[in-house]
């Protein structure tokens, strides 16, 4: 058998021997090279889609992840200046602890981790922080791995599930809305910890 090649274009015939047979296939050189072309188009513009959507989602979660870290790292460092004592301190009677809202903060960043489809921790599953925990050592720790959490769930949506239709708090919004409460919640209560900082002479570590 043989395969012959007609280039309709050219003339040229390119010939395969194959046993006793013979295949003609007969092409044209110049459509092969404007299809070559349209693919190789296709393919760039496929490409650049792609990079654009990546680069969307880097930038979104680059700057909200970055903003986000900034604030807890302050929290977890007030965590740290406050001393055992002084988790138990509250500003007037039936408001928050020093303990209660740092673990108030912790208990909405794995809820709201969860609602981003992250799979709480089983250490933490189903616990009322605010009323289990009061020692310092185990609240850092708590904290710590809800941030973690948080930051995980996060930086798990793309760029496309952020526009896409939930339920938060009885009402439709975009998934990004919860994204922006997580990093709103956690800058809210870091100003509470702040003013319970000053009231107890605990200088912010970061402050001069």
């Amino acid at each position: 058998m043989r395969i012959v090649l007609h280039e309709v274009d050219t003339c040229r015939t390119h010939t395969i021997p194959l046993e006793n047979e013979e295949l003609t296939y007969t092409y044209s050189h110049k459509r092969i090279l404007i299809m070559i072309r349209r693919v190789t188009v296709l393919t760039l513009f496929a490409v650049c889609l792609t990079l654009n959507i990546a680069s969307a989602q880097t930038s979104f979660h680059d700057a909200f992840l970055s903003s986000f870290d900034q604030a807890n790292e302050k929290v977890v460092a007030l965590a740290g200046a406050f001393s055992q004592d002084q988790y138990g301190w509250r500003p007037d009677e039936g408001v928050r602890s020093v303990s209660e809202a740092l673990m108030h903060v912790a208990g909405a960043n794995f809820f709201f981790g969860g609602m981003l489809g992250g799979e709480v921790p089983a250490d933490y599953e189903g616990k009322n922080l605010e009323a289990e925990v009061s020692n310092k050592e185990d609240a850092i720790k708590a904290l710590k791995a809800s941030i973690e959490f948080a930051r995980s769930a996060i930086a798990g949506v793309s760029t496309e599930a952020l526009d896409e239709q939930i339920e938060l708090f009885g009402n439709d919004a975009p998934r990004m809305s919860l994204v922006l409460l997580i990093g709103d919640h956690a800058n809210e209560h870091l100003g509470q910890l702040i003013a319970y900082a000053r009231s107890n002479d605990v200088t912010p570590p970061w402050s001069n």
